[in-house]
């Protein structure tokens, strides 16, 4: 997850700072400062958009999750190998305890 505030917060970064050249290339010098204004003290707004970011990150995964467990429990359910069905079962385990930790930060991110 760190990995993902930082290359969130450095797009955000980089972006004004585009924003702040393109102001200059214009030779708008108030939208500099304005620009220049909120790199300096809106950053909590950046952190806001992290904290966002990361929540949609973790509802994808959360969702990702729950359509690889129903396609599993449907195939566990055609399968007739006792081999395939114990793997499949071991697979589900698996799947369920990455959902279990995915909702835990689900809850502390929406806290």
């Amino acid at each position: 997850m760190v990995d993902i505030k930082q290359n969130i917060l450095k797009s955000w970064f980089d972006d004004y700072l585009d924003l702040y050249n393109f102001a200059g290339t214009l030779g708008d010098t108030e939208w500099q400062a304005q620009i220049m204004h909120t790199l300096r003290h809106e950053q909590h707004l950046a952190a806001d958009n992290v904290q966002e970011a990361i929540q949609r990150e973790l509802w994808r995964e959360f969702a990702a999750l729950n359509k690889k467990l129903l396609d599993l429990f449907a195939q566990l359910q055609q399968s007739r190998s006792l081999y395939e069905r114990a793997k499949m079962r071991e697979t589900v385990m698996d799947l369920k305890k990455r959902r279990l930790e995915v909702s835990r930060k689900i809850v502390s991110y929406t806290g």
